[in-house]
C-alpha cells in the first residue's frame, strides 16, 4: 500500500513501511511534507536516493527522487544519521 497527493509540481509518495516509522515515531505529516518539498526546491538532487535532515526538528527522511516524483522510504527520529554510499545529504 502508498499513499501519493500532488503538491505543486512535486507528487509525494508514502511507501507502507514510511507511514508506519512516521506514525511510530509521532513525526507529524505536515513536518514531513514542509521537510521534503523545501528540500526538493533547494537542492537540484535528481534520480538518486537522498537523506534528508530536519535539525531544527530532529527527524530526517531517506527518499528517492526521479523528476518531480518524490517516494518517502522511511522517516528517522534523529539527525546525523548513517547513510549509504552514493546518497546525498542535504540539511532544511
Amino acid at each position: 500500500m502508498t499513499l501519493s497527493k500532488q503538491y505543486g509540481k512535486y507528487i509525494v509518495t508514502l511507501t507502507e513501511h514510511s507511514l508506519k516509522r512516521i506514525l511510530e515515531r509521532n513525526i507529524p505529516g505536515n513536518r514531513i511534507i514542509h521537510t521534503i518539498l523545501t528540500a526538493a526546491e533547494q537542492n537540484k538532487v535528481d534520480n538518486s536516493e537522498i537523506l534528508i535532515e530536519n535539525k531544527e526538528e530532529g527527524f530526517s527522511l531517506i527518499a528517492k527522487i526521479k523528476n518531480h516524483e518524490i517516494t518517502i522510504i522511511t522517516a528517522l527520529n534523529k539527525v546525523n544519521c548513517y547513510m549509504k554510499e552514493n546518497t546525498a545529504r542535504i540539511a532544511v
